[in-house]
């Protein structure tokens, strides 16, 4: 046996300078030599490591877990520890302890390892064993003293935190039962109708609780949950959130009521608020603002930031979007070429849902989700699988080399959280940052190193036009935009010399040098690049803090004040306002229904306030209705392509069975592209139509959308609220009643009404026959001006294409709608 020296009881000091620890290690040969980005980060955090908040950006495939245990183990040598490696999810913690292993750097998944807590190893664990009401780390009292933290992937965290810090109360339990005691006649006045429908639970509705109830009733509220703050849904949570309360937003859904902090009260784990040295690891991206928001990083600036100078330690990507470089691509074609491909090659499918796995359930040889996740990525990366599904998974995951060498990332993330599809209901847009950054991150799943390539598909109608007509690209950090603008580049020469998105794809996966040259040429003169938070999310922030400390609030209301008078969009104006009021209605109640009914009046989507406000008619231009058309498409003249992309996914968004809300919207901006105004009143004032189309100087169309219903007949339900919508038209235009013209639809797979309804003998029905030819024509009439741009400024022309596709208002009703029977009498009624 030989004698083993211990070289720290040797050395008179530890060295703390990470790039000479990395060196010292006794690794695995896979680690022989640092990379140059590695030793840039090193460098550059060692000389601002003091600051308690620091900001890693690095690409993905970069090494950054190599980056962050050499700076965790630098720490400890500093005597900053103990040290503990968060991740989001256990794959991450499984790959991080592994690195370590490698690199022979000491760590543990066991909190109460003595190691840990003596600051001789790493403790390696998911953000969720930190982030919980029961957390071991401690809730407002400080149970295990931690000296260093990194948080790997941290936008992937900021998810798991949202989730964490909402309460989900089942409608079904006792506690739910008595909130809906609660809050039933407020939702009522509300709401009108709807309240119906959430009594009833349908499984389509949701409402936000104003809050001017909510915090009336607070104390109510405290009790009840207290009372139940034991019972599952709630105990691993309530001590997050229960000091907060007054400030969180109150969503009542059919199966559930959810509770959500206005911003994350982060500051109640100890372990954030009192920690001295705080990292954040993630890929970089072009706006961090989240960081601020969620983290409460109040001394977040460009000096917080640690990242390489260049962006050419990414892996290389080309970047297709087949449904804009040409519109008559259908999601079929697309899946039949990347099940021909995966005969050869690993192709990864990320889509995100079950539901939508199953669309490619006939192309596919594995769908992975959260039970097989381990196996199915390790099957990946030992050898040839072919085309595999991955349910819901951006981020959290390596997908090295032969693993995938084409991803594509079908249909946009999903939006989990109700208050967030209130917001995107509010702002009339899912082109969101946290959602673009989802994006990309999913799009950093197959590349690992500078030195791996992949081809990327990003398809669905949704998702394409998002990232084409919203500049959705500038939200991408500056490796991928660059890497994007490459691709765009290259999707054009292959357009004008007659050859096909499969084409460009196979050009990269067989190695072409003037594709691989022309890759890495691109990413070498770009720069990283770092912004400062946006004045939104430092006001958001800033108002909150000052709330539930109970400092002075006036400087952050200014703040928010001078945000919201920079703010162009009247949709974003709006809401902020109502926050605004939101935070004001603790103190001032009147001021605080005054700016609401400011809010209401630039966002008609927004809360309506207690004195009500009045419904405003449409004012049709008094013009003809293709000159009302060439008004509207005259701004896609320099590029068609957005119009069509835009019109297919509207078209897409038209089925029966589509979520109602997003049929309705999709229906009444499609009215617009054939020279028609509309306006959605049930979802702006809670009365009325789901969609009112003004199709004529006195000529109007009240739809009701049913186009989830899956019943026979058409319900004495449905039937009534045609009825009142119709009312209420009448009562809103009772002056000039006698000189309009009004037809009442309702949108269903049947035109039979049910033997109890009592429809109007005028009422029309749009079926699934009269929804499809009206696709159809308008598809038609779209793709009619792509191949002359000029005749999108020809009223001739357009007023020619609308009789040609059958779109005139005259006509209209006549086309696209159709007479019911009853069941009662089987009589047609004419």
């Amino acid at each position: 046996m030989s004698f083993k020296l211990n070289i720290n009881e040797l050395s008179k000091e530890l060295e703390i300078e990470p790039s000479k620890i990395f060196r010292n290690l006794k690794r695995k040969p896979i680690y022989s030599y640092p990379r140059d980005v590695q030793d840039q980060v090193w460098s550059d955090w060692y000389l601002k490591r003091n600051k308690k908040n620091l900001v890693i950006k690095m690409n993905t495939g970069s090494g950054k877990t190599v980056v962050g245990l050499t700076i965790l183990q630098s720490s400890l040598n500093e005597s900053k520890g103990p040290a503990l490696y968060l991740c989001p999810n256990k794959q991450l913690a499984a790959q991080v302890t592994e690195t370590a292993n490698d690199l022979n750097i000491s760590v543990t998944e066991d909190i109460k390892s003595s190691d840990f807590q003596n600051s001789k190893s790493i403790c390696v664990v998911t953000i969720q064993k930190l982030v919980n009401g029961l957390s071991a780390f401690g809730v407002n009292k400080k149970k295990i003293n931690i000296g260093s933290i990194i948080i790997d992937d941290a936008h992937a965290c900021l998810d798991i935190i949202e989730e964490q810090f909402t309460l989900e109360i089942p409608r079904s339990s006792d506690c739910g039962q008595g909130l809906w005691s609660l809050f039933s006649n407020d939702i009522k006045k509300q709401y009108g109708t709807k309240h119906i429908d959430l009594e009833n639970c349908d499984p389509h509705e949701f409402a936000l609780i104003p809050y001017w109830d909510w915090q009336e009733k607070i104390d109510s509220t405290y009790s009840l949950l207290f009372k139940n703050k034991d019972e599952d849904f709630l105990k691993f949570k309530w001590d997050l959130v229960k000091r907060q309360l007054n400030y969180s937003n109150f969503v009542c859904t059919h199966k559930i009521f959810e509770i959500s902090p206005f911003q994350i009260p982060i500051d109640v784990i100890n372990a954030l608020r009192d920690t001295s040295r705080i990292i954040f690891m993630t890929a970089t991206m072009a706006d961090d603002s989240i960081l601020f928001s969620h983290f409460n990083v109040e001394d977040y600036s460009n000096e917080n930031v640690v990242q390489p100078k260049n962006c050419n330690d990414i892996g290389e990507r080309l970047i297709v979007i087949p449904q804009a470089l040409d519109t008559s691509i259908n999601d079929e074609d697309i899946k039949s070429f990347c099940k021909d491909i995966s005969k050869s090659i690993n192709v990864v499918v990320i889509v995100p849902s079950y539901e939508k796995s199953e669309s490619w359930s006939d192309y596919c040889d594995l769908i992975i989700d959260n039970d097989n996740i381990d196996i199915g990525i390790e099957r990946l990366k030992s050898g040839h699988v072919g085309l595999v599904v991955l349910v819901n998974r951006y981020d959290g995951i390596d997908l090295p080399d032969d693993a995938c060498r084409l991803l594509v990332i079908d249909g946009l993330p999903p939006v989990t959280r109700y208050i967030d599809k209130i917001e995107n209901d509010y702002l009339g847009s899912f082109s969101s940052t946290r959602l673009i950054q989802k994006i990309e991150q999913g799009i950093g799943r197959g590349v690992r190193s500078n030195l791996d390539y992949c081809s990327v598909i990003l398809m669905g109608t949704s998702l394409t036009n998002i990232l084409y007509n919203n500049d959705a690209i500038e939200k991408f950090s500056p490796a991928t935009r660059a890497q994007y603008e490459l691709s765009a580049k290259v999707a054009e020469q292959v357009k004008e010399q007659n050859f096909t998105y499969k084409d460009a794809i196979n050009m990269c996966l067989q190695r072409e040098d003037d594709w691989t040259n022309a890759s890495k040429l691109t990413l070498n003169d770009v720069i990283s690049s770092t912004t400062n938070p946006s004045d939104k999310a430092v006001s958001l922030r800033r108002i909150y803090n000052a709330s539930i400390n109970d400092t002075d609030i006036q400087p952050a209301i200014g703040k928010l004040q001078d945000v919201i008078n920079e703010t162009e969009s009247k949709n974003d104006k709006g809401y902020l306002k109502q926050i605004l009021a939101t935070y004001l209605n603790m103190t001032n109640p009147s001021e605080s229904q005054e700016i609401q009914l400011s809010a209401k009046t630039l966002n008609n989507f927004l809360l309506t306030p207690l004195k009500g406000i009045s419904y405003s008619k449409m004012q049709l231009k008094d013009m003809s209705q293709a000159q009302r058309c060439m008004e509207y498409l005259k701004n896609f003249k320099e590029d068609p392509n957005k119009l069509i992309i835009l019109s297919n996914d509207l078209i897409k968004k038209l089925n029966f069975g589509t979520e109602a809300k997003v049929f309705e919207k999709a229906l009444a901006e499609i009215s617009q592209l054939i020279g028609f105004e509309s306006t959605q009143p049930d979802a702006t004032f809670n009365k009325g139509p789901d969609v009112l189309l003004h199709i004529d100087i006195n000529n109007y169309l009240i739809i009701e959308c049913k186009n989830q219903a899956s019943n026979e007949t058409i319900s004495k339900d449905h039937c009534g609220q045609l009825l009142n919508s119709t009312n209420w038209f009448r009562d809103v235009h009772k002056s000039v009643e006698n000189s309009i013209e009004y037809t009442s639809i309702i949108v269903h797979p049947s035109n039979k009404f049910d033997y109890h309804a009592s429809p109007d003998k005028e009422f029309r029905v749009i079926t699934d026959k009269q929804l499809s030819s009206l696709k159809t024509n308008i598809s038609s009439f779209i793709e009619a001006f792509t191949h002359n741009t000029e005749e999108l400024m020809n009223t001739n022309k357009i007023h020619r294409n609308l009789i040609n596709f059958n779109l005139l208002s005259s006509n209209f009703i006549e086309n696209y709608t159709c007479s019911y029977t009853s069941n009662e009498r089987k009589i047609k009624v004419d």
